[in-house]
C-alpha cells in the first residue's frame, strides 16, 4: 500500500456504515433509560418500547456488515498497526458491544409484551454495551488520527 500513489487508495467502508449500529444503538438505549427515568418520548403515533427495541436490533443486524468491512479493512492497514495494541483493543470493546446489545435484545425479548420498556436487567446490558461503544470508538480514534496519521505522514 505505501507503494500506491495517493489518489489510488480505495477509502474504507467500515468507517462509512458503523454509523449505523453506533446510532441505532445509542437512540435506542437513550429512549430506554429516559422511560427507567419516567420521561417518555411523546412522538405522535410512535411508542417508546417498539421503536427502542427496532433501533436495538437495527443495530446488531447493521454491526455485522460493518464488522465484516472493519476486517477487510484492516488487511489493508500497516502491519506496524494491525499488530499494536490499540485497534485489538478497538475490536474487543466493540465486539464487547454487540455480544451486550444481543444479550439486551434477547433478555428482551423473552417474557416482555411488544410495547412494554425493558427489563432493567435488559437496559443495564445495552447500558454496558454502550460504555463498550465508548471505549472502543476512543481507541478508534487513536488508530485513526494518531498511529495512521503518523504512518501515513512518514511515507514518502
Amino acid at each position: 500500500m505505501a507503494s500506491e500513489p495517493r489518489a489510488a487508495r480505495r477509502h474504507p467502508l467500515h468507517p462509512a456504515i458503523v454509523h449505523f449500529p453506533i446510532a441505532s444503538w445509542t437512540l435506542g438505549t437513550a429512549i430506554d433509560l429516559m422511560a427507567w427515568g419516567g420521561v417518555g418520548l411523546h412522538l405522535p403515533g410512535i411508542e417508546s418500547a417498539p421503536l427502542s427495541r427496532f433501533l436495538l436490533w437495527t443495530g446488531i443486524v447493521s454491526a455485522v456488515p460493518a464488522a465484516v468491512a472493519g476486517v477487510a479493512d484492516y488487511l489493508t492497514l500497516p502491519r506496524k498497526i494491525q499488530d499494536g495494541p490499540t485497534i485489538n483493543r478497538h475490536m474487543i470493546w466493540m465486539g464487547c458491544a454487540w455480544a451486550l446489545y444481543l444479550g439486551a435484545g434477547i433478555l428482551r425479548e423473552q417474557g416482555a409484551s411488544f410495547d412494554s420498556i425493558p427489563a432493567w436487567w435488559a437496559t443495564l446490558a445495552e447500558l454496558a454495551g454502550f460504555l463498550c461503544l465508548i471505549f472502543g470508538g476512543r481507541a478508534a480514534a487513536i488508530v485513526v488520527f494518531e498511529e495512521l496519521a503518523d504512518s501515513r505522514s512518514r511515507e514518502p
